[in-house]
């Protein structure tokens, strides 16, 4: 059993691709659990209904994903977070070096999964077609000025790496 915040975000659906393409674990092999990390009650932003084969049930209430997996009512949690427990050894990371396989991942494929996407609404661009650009430029600036020093600072890095 597998927690996760929510099935169908995209951190999940890279995660669930590369276990079974990679891994052999099928999608369908695995019973998941939606709910808050550290905080109980949350609740999906998007309903849907799940792919065939596909069990997809909420924790119980007032649980959370964190607590679950500490006390072993879950296996794992897909998370870009550091559940609590993780610091006290009463959780631990799925692969040994993460950051080893993740580049892996890359030099054997050449992909490095996206996260989010900038969309533009069509009417925006055609009342202000200069603003595409502009977004362009303050990404850009962003990553190559702020995204190294805060992503790679010794005391986040363990929150971007799970």
């Amino acid at each position: 059993m597998v927690g996760v915040a929510e099935y169908q975000l995209t951190a999940n659906v890279w995660i669930r691709g590369i276990l079974a393409e990679r891994h052999g674990l099928p999608v369908t092999s695995v019973r998941y659990r939606t709910g808050g990390l550290h905080e109980p009650g949350r609740v999906a932003k998007l309903a849907h209904d799940p792919p065939p084969g596909v069990e997809i049930e909420p924790v119980p209430a007032g649980a959370t994903l964190a607590d679950m997996l500490a006390g072993g009512q879950i296996d794992a949690v897909y998370t870009p977070r550091v559940p609590n427990g993780f610091g006290e050894g009463r959780v631990r990371r799925l692969f040994a070096d993460p950051r080893q396989e993740e580049e892996r991942y890359f030099a054997e494929t050449g992909v490095f999964p996206v996260m989010h996407v900038v969309v533009l609404r069509r009417e925006v661009y055609e009342q202000r077609p200069w603003l595409a650009q502009s977004l362009y430029k303050a990404f850009e600036q962003a990553r190559r000025e702020r995204a190294p020093a805060e992503l790679f600072a010794p005391e986040t890095r363990e929150a971007y790496v799970i």
